[in-house]
């Protein structure tokens, strides 16, 4: 509220672009609607992301005429792939790959879990685990060495070759969204625990089929796109994570496919990014008329 009314005193529009209230947030905002009213009718326009998204956004006190839905700037394919690092390529070369993204406690070893089952299956891959938070790169290396399996951060990969039945934990930024393109099937975390769930897209970008887990109240709308042309899978739980991981590798042409329509899927939502463009230089040119 402070930063919006300072804004306000210099005259600098607020516009929410690609605007969400999530499940567990709304209710919190609705219970102080009216020391808020205040402030959000200061906001110049709200891109929403949804119908519903919107809808609360009026409930909370934004002007109607101001609050339009412009979809989520996830959505919009990005203009290219983003480039893996050279050391990357070749760590990961000439062998399959399962990425863990965003992921949490108790969702690693699921995975290492999963691993173990498609081993005894005869499938074999390195899998590549990309802690939500960096800082638990040590406790994952742990977890791993537990298990017996030799396990190397990212930013001390010096040049090896990964093989099937080893574990790369990413403790670097950046890098994740470029690492889904190696990767045969993706899982992405914050979905087997109650989080809600994380960033679904980068991977579906780059044609990579993806499994979840049931908490996804804060990627919704992306859910209902993939699971309707099956890019996406929602397992229930660990042991639904297992299994999902062992159909995969029994088809690896199906998941490219799977992949592959969740990429034309996405495209079929293209726009968000002109629209949130318009609803700015709308409110831009507005301003510029009351100045005249």
């Amino acid at each position: 509220p402070s930063w919006i009314a300072a804004c306000a005193r210099q005259s600098v529009p607020v516009v929410v672009a690609s605007g969400r209230l999530s499940d567990r947030s709304f209710p919190r905002y609705r219970k102080l609607k009216r020391a808020m009213r205040g402030t959000l009718a200061r906001i110049e326009a709200v891109g929403a992301r949804t119908e519903l998204d919107a809808e609360r956004f009026v409930e909370l006190g934004v002007p109607e005429n101001r609050v339009r839905i412009t979809g989520d700037l996830k959505l919009d394919p990005p203009a290219g792939q983003p480039a893996l690092a050279i050391d990357l390529i070749r760590a990961l070369a000439d062998t399959p790959v399962v990425i863990g993204g965003s992921t949490h406690k108790g969702e690693e070893t699921a995975l290492l879990d999963a691993m173990a089952s498609a081993e005894k299956a005869g499938h074999g891959y390195v899998l590549v685990i990309a802690p939500r938070q960096v800082a638990r790169a040590a406790e994952i290396v742990s977890l791993c060495r537990d298990r017996q399996r030799r396990v190397y951060r990212r930013s001390e990969l010096e040049g090896r070759h990964l093989v099937p039945g080893e574990v790369l934990v990413l403790d670097t930024l950046g890098e994740l969204a470029a690492l889904y393109a190696t990767a045969s099937i993706a899982f992405v975390g914050g979905t087997l625990v109650p989080v809600g769930g994380h960033n679904l897209v980068e991977p579906v970008h780059a044609g990579c089929p993806v499994l979840f887990g049931p908490y996804v109240s804060n990627v919704r709308k992306i859910v209902e796109i993939l699971e309707v042309g099956d890019a996406g899978r929602k397992v229930a739980d660990a042991a639904g994570l297992v299994a999902a991981t062992l159909e995969a590798f029994e088809d690896l042409e199906a998941c490219r496919v799977r992949g592959e329509l969740g990429r034309e899927a996405l495209e079929a939502h293209r726009g968000s990014v002109a629209q949130t463009q318009r609803m700015i230089e709308e409110v831009l040119a507005r301003r510029v008329e009351r100045t005249d």
